[in-house]
């Protein structure tokens, strides 16, 4: 018997969330970014970008040891590509971008305790079930 917090489809999350990790770094070093004119559009897309990212990863990694290591990866992250971003003609670095993702990352972590932390784990026990009844696994 598998325990509660088992992924079955452990594979194909971490391929989601690894296609979310390139969508940022693209969106982070494209040429021609997401610009609308709002004001303080960039920092919420940003904090939500690192807050999707850390809320799915530590769905992955329940472990409380993970989750931190996972939350420290993240940070780096967002400031390694603000640092990138300084050499490229067309971007900068912007260490108010570096304060969003970060607050992303915070606020993510801080809910992965509560019941949007276990959403992964729902979702995944739901379709393994509808998946199992119709006998396609």
């Amino acid at each position: 018997m598998t325990s509660p917090t088992t992924l079955h489809w452990r594979g194909v999350w971490h391929i989601i969330g690894l296609i979310l990790i390139a969508i940022v770094w693209y969106l982070s070093l494209t040429s021609a970014p997401i610009r609308v004119d709002v004001p303080q559009f960039d920092k919420v897309m940003h904090a939500l970008a690192y807050f999707i990212q850390m809320i799915w990863y530590a769905q992955l990694y329940q472990n409380h040891k993970q989750k931190l290591l996972i939350a420290g990866l993240f940070i780096s992250m967002g400031i390694l590509i603000e640092y990138i971003q300084s050499f490229h003609p067309m971007r900068y670095l912007d260490i108010a971008d570096m304060l969003a993702n970060t607050t992303g990352v915070g606020l993510a972590y801080a809910l992965s305790y509560t019941p949007l932390g276990r959403s992964l784990v729902w979702l995944d026990q739901k379709l393994s079930r509808r998946l199992s009844s119709k006998k396609l696994i």
